[in-house]
């Protein structure tokens, strides 16, 4: 898809992209289309305002049914169907243009719920001032495309494990009923009640980069869970001065309910590089005043550990294993 996004340009192209294959004997209908803007800026000129609800609505795949069109209708095309929607767009940005880019309004919206900010703040571990190509690097690049290639022909529906099952059940549950409701942040809570969906979508990505199978195992869970988890804590320098992240709280509690119990120096130092240990300290303070957690010490090796775990869950961990 070009670098630059209208209403019509959009529509036109995912119309172009529609293909067609069999599945069990049925035809699925599929419009998928990536875009990738070097500079998100350019890119989003004429997003907000103008098309940001075909933006979400893509985004959802709606409709969901393949064989239900969505349609579009105009005075100089006509109608227009596209089956099986399917957007993704991969956009680059600095802080600056990023606050440009996306007005505040959009930030409480439903736009910015859809995504994944990654944000980098360091300089690589490896400066190289003449970089050059590695020699393997056409036989990396051709291994990648086979493997692309391959992943391109899986179909099929995604099946889960019993064990990835109950293991996203219950963060779910403890998500949907514990933390959203503790996120004060506006601007966040569209991303926050999407969570779920973004990390089985993050599972299903790390399966088919591994297997064949179609299945989502236990593993791929875990990995999308602590993947999302490590890119909230950066989001609160990418949106200085069009939003937040939500407050540290919430950090922590998502923090210690994902490890049931975690040892007190390992939190301090999960978040040391974005908020003062005063803060973090203070953060925890009002979660044991909540109700929310506990904090007890056990002897390890011959000395006092102290311990941070969910209310109510400290009897199940042995901290001495």
């Amino acid at each position: 898809m070009s670098e630059r996004l209208t209403a019509v340009a959009l529509i036109d192209q995912l119309c172009n992209a529609g293909k067609k294959y069999e599945l069990n004997g049925r035809i699925i209908k599929q419009s998928a289309l990536f875009a990738y803007a070097s500079e998100l800026a350019v890119f989003l000129v004429e997003v907000f305002g103008s098309i940001t609800e075909l933006l979400t609505t893509f985004y959802d795949c709606t409709p969901n049914d393949s064989s239900k069109p969505w349609v579009n209708h105009s005075m100089k095309q006509g109608e227009r169907k596209i089956y099986g929607p399917c957007l993704n767009i991969l956009g680059a940005s600095t802080k600056a243009w990023l606050k440009k880019c996306i007005p505040r309004s959009e930030m409480e919206g439903g736009f910015t719920s859809r995504i994944i900010f990654v944000v980098e703040n360091n300089l690589p571990k490896k400066l190289i001032a003449w970089p050059e190509i590695a020699k393997n690097n056409a036989d990396v690049h051709g291994k990648l495309v086979e493997d692309m290639q391959h992943i391109f022909k899986l179909a099929g529906e995604v099946a889960v494990t019993q064990e990835a099952r109950k293991l996203f059940t219950r963060w779910y549950e403890h998500h949907m009923r514990v933390i959203l409701p503790k996120n004060n942040d506006p601007r966040m809570v569209g991303y926050m009640s999407r969570k779920g969906d973004t990390i089985l979508k993050l599972a299903i990505i790390r399966s088919a980069s591994l297997r064949d199978d179609l299945v989502i195992q236990k593993e791929d869970i875990i990995w999308a869970q602590e993947e999302l988890d490590a890119l909230e804590l950066d989001w609160q320098m990418a949106f200085d001065g069009i939003g937040t992240v939500s407050n540290l709280s919430y950090l922590v509690l998502e923090l210690i309910n994902k490890r049931i119990a975690i040892r007190k120096n390992e939190l301090l130092a999960h978040f040391a590089q974005l908020y003062p240990v005063a803060e973090i300290l203070k953060a925890v303070h009002d979660l044991k005043e909540m109700g929310e957690m506990v904090d007890f010490t056990k002897m390890h090796e011959g000395k006092q550990i102290e311990f941070y775990a969910i209310h109510g869950h400290e009897e199940l961990i042995n901290f001495t294993d």
